[in-house]
């Protein structure tokens, strides 16, 4: 009988409360480990959604939390999994296995987490690359794709440089062919990853369609990611110039441009950028007198989208 006694005064005061509330209640009293691990199988969802947080919160807790990823909670393990990653205690191949659960939440705490160590190499490139190809959530494939985007180029415009203190005059305008690019949807944002950037890239099974019109006026009724390629003819080299550019009317509403598989740049000023002409140096990837490729990936959000105005190769003096 004494030992019985002893064994009751001894266990947690949570374990004599009746009520959810009761129990609940007595969690955000006393607070202590044994409690928390035990309410965190409680038949109550509030109770033990009450103690994983309590427990998340606790500096001493940290090898309790990654059983809790196997919890049929989804809250729990969404909780667990934040609080291990505050703690830099989730691993890379710990997270590797988050991104197999079957709630979205979780995977986007996980994929956030890969993605936020920049750049993004071995085990954890490995992971987000099968990510950005195979994820069925758009918003947790999307965060893997930006993470392993490998295009960037910070282009200084001729009359923007710190040294040219000279007017800056186009000599030649040659508007680019409007009819006949080459176009596909890119709905999957899979494009780079299948080499669409690339000169050589075999695009005769692509649609064709105007620029300096909307895609959707060309009767495409899409918002997302969509690529454009032309080939044209470049003029013989000038005796004299000190510059080449890219000169684009406007694009609704991001862009991201290859010319001759070669990127020189990006135009991403998020939904406001839809009316903003912008140019992009292209001096030293330009092949004068031969055929050129120009790519250009485009992403609209909203309404219209596309090339919908006309992009010109520019010299300038």
């Amino acid at each position: 009988m004494k030992h019985i006694l002893l064994l009751l005064l001894a266990a947690p005061l949570f374990l004599f409360a009746q009520t959810p509330k009761e129990r609940r209640d007595n969690l955000l009293k006393n607070q202590d480990l044994q409690s928390l691990l035990i309410a965190v199988n409680d038949e109550n969802a509030i109770v033990r959604h009450t103690a994983v947080r309590l427990l998340a919160q606790r500096e001493d807790a940290t090898t309790q939390l990654t059983p809790l990823l196997k919890s049929t909670d989804p809250l729990i393990r969404r909780c667990a999994l934040q609080a291990l990653c505050l703690k830099n205690a989730a691993t890379v191949d710990l997270l590797g296995g988050m991104m197999e659960d079957g709630d979205v939440n979780v995977r986007l705490i996980a994929v956030s987490q890969l993605a936020a160590e920049k750049p993004a190499t071995g085990k954890r490139l490995e992971i987000l690359e099968k990510t950005a190809r195979h994820e069925k959530n758009a918003a947790v494939r999307d965060i893997a794709s930006k993470a392993i985007w490998p295009f960037y180029r910070n282009t200084v415009l001729l009359r923007n440089r710190s040294d040219w203190d000279h007017d800056v005059k186009v000599v030649q305008d040659i508007l680019l062919p409007k009819e006949d690019w080459r176009f596909s949807l890119d709905e999957n944002n899979q494009g780079h990853l299948n080499n669409w950037f690339k000169k050589d890239f075999d695009d005769s099974a692509w649609k064709t369609i105007p620029i300096a019109v909307t895609w959707e006026d060309a009767g495409y009724k899409y918002d997302g990611l969509a690529w454009y390629r032309k080939t044209f003819k470049a003029p013989p080299k000038p005796e004299k110039y000190n510059a080449v550019e890219l000169h684009f009317e406007s694009v609704d509403e991001c862009a991201w441009v290859w010319l001759n598989g070669i990127y020189i740049g990006q135009h991403d000023l998020g939904t406001s950028g839809w009316q903003i002409p912008f140019s992009l140096d292209i001096t030293k990837e330009i092949k004068w007198d031969a055929d050129n490729v120009i790519i250009v990936r485009i992403l609209d959000t909203a309404g219209a989208g596309g090339i919908y105005k006309p992009v010109h190769l520019q010299v300038l003096e």
